[in-house]
């Protein structure tokens, strides 16, 4: 797991009666400066130029400012983590927060500066004014654990959901780590291995309902333009039903990527890419996964509900220093469909017609802060027992978006209700019409 790491700039804090005539006075930072700023207007001389913008704090109720200049005051998207953190913990009507995101010259009533004025720096820190004209202002990089670090200058106890998180995470991942196996978790297992036991698109899988009983391998071919019959996937089975081996190459025949499963007593152990080893655990109904690093790891969940397969993914760092970085993501059940989260924030709904029953209807709407970005639908219509036509409609306005199914290509079935090809449609636009033929072996 790549775990980021956080680039700290100075804010100087300079002591004057004369303040106002320091506003062009070019700072030395003693921190790294960040990477080349892009998209940067050129002056009538043709040197870079930025605004400077000139900021008067005036006493009597304390203040917070959060400081997340870039260099040229290139513009970037607002973080409001820290400024909500702050609203939420402290008094906003005893509170004065303000987020500066511009190169900046700021005055306080007691003559003290914080000087971010030089567009040659970027700028990433925090500073406390208690209000008081005899009080200091106190200032530390960075702009993470804003509410700690004005709890202290308040002499209060008070943390950040981020920091109480990190410690709920942590619990539960204790326990989730227990080993347990039981036949529960067989049921789990079976359910994570479907995924790659097809060469269909989940939601095709659902539609049909393959059954995979006593397969020994699967093959698929595609066929298009000069390309006859290449072999692009293999899934090979154990006589459990359990895929051992899952190979794809493209159309060339060069091998992309190739998977190992390695089970104990009937359960998945280890999956194997290449260097990559994931490794899983259970915990009676639980699969569990972890990857670990020396700043953190990666904990993936897996459980059954309703037949349905849910996970849930923990990004946890061992220093709660870069709590802030901490993530979850999960998918549960709602409205009777399935909803992924990150963070709280819903960001893909994907909702089902009956599984067996025609026309199958697939919905995928992506969401991006809650608000919906895309709606993607696709439907597969039944024509005789043996075929079947599929169906797409998709909008990048949601707002605009109206049903407009398209043909996008027809099921073959054979007489064990298992899929044995999909030509594509020459509707397609962008893309050659190819066939894919998929070959079944069996277990006698």
């Amino acid at each position: 797991m790549k775990l980021l790491c956080s680039i700290f700039f100075a804010l100087l804090i300079s002591f004057s009666g004369e303040a106002q005539k320091k506003q062009n006075k070019k700072t030395n930072s003693t921190y790294k400066k960040k990477t080349e700023a892009v998209g940067v207007e050129v002056g009538p001389s043709g040197h870079l130029t930025a605004e400077i913008d000139t900021l008067h704090i005036a006493a009597g109720k304390p203040t917070v400012l959060l400081v997340d200049v870039s260099e040229y005051n290139v513009h970037r998207e607002k973080d409001n983590t820290e400024e909500q953190e702050l609203l939420n913990n402290f008094d906003k009507n005893k509170l004065q927060v303000k987020t500066i995101t511009k190169h900046t010259f700021v005055i306080f009533e007691n003559n003290q500066t914080l000087d971010m004025s030089d567009p040659k720096n970027s700028y990433q820190a925090k500073s406390y004014w208690s209000g008081k004209v005899k009080d200091e202002i106190q200032v530390e990089e960075g702009t993470p654990m804003a509410t700690e670090f004005v709890a202290k200058q308040m002499k209060v106890k008070k943390e950040s959901s981020y920091i109480v998180n990190a410690r709920k995470y942590k619990k539960e991942l204790a326990s989730l780590k227990k080993s347990n196996p039981t036949e529960k978790s067989k049921i789990v297992m079976n359910a994570f291995l479907k995924r790659y036991s097809t060469p269909l698109m989940e939601e095709e899988d659902i539609a049909f309902g393959q059954n995979i009983d006593k397969i020994k391998t699967i093959n698929v071919y595609v066929s298009e333009k000069k390309i006859t019959k290449a072999l692009v996937k293999t899934i090979e089975f154990n006589e459990l039903g359990q895929p051992v081996t899952v190979i794809d190459k493209n159309v060339n025949g060069k091998k992309e990527s190739e998977r190992k499963f390695i089970y104990e007593n009937g359960l998945l152990t280890k999956i194997i890419e290449g260097d990559i080893s994931k490794t899983f655990t259970y915990n009676d109904d639980k699969m569990i996964s972890v990857n670990k690093s020396e700043d953190g790891e990666i904990t993936d969940s897996y459980w059954v509900e309703n037949g349905v397969l849910f996970g849930k993914t923990y990004i946890v760092y061992n220093d709660d220093n870069y709590a802030y970085q901490n993530s979850v993501s999960e998918t549960k059940f709602q409205d009777n469909c399935i909803v992924r989260t990150s963070n709280g924030k819903i960001i893909k709904k994907e909702c089902y017609t009956k599984k067996d029953e025609f026309p199958f209807i697939y919905t995928n709407t992506s969401f991006q802060d809650n608000d919906i970005m895309q709606i993607y639908k696709s439907k597969i219509t039944k024509k005789t027992e043996t075929l079947y036509e599929s169906y797409y409609s998709s909008s990048d306005d949601p707002k605009q978006y109206k049903d407009n199914f398209k043909l996008m290509g027809t099921f073959q079935l054979n007489e064990k209700k298992q899929v044995v090809a999909f030509n594509s449609s020459k509707i397609l636009k962008g893309k050659p019409e190819r066939t894919a033929k998929i070959e079944y072996t069996y277990y006698q």
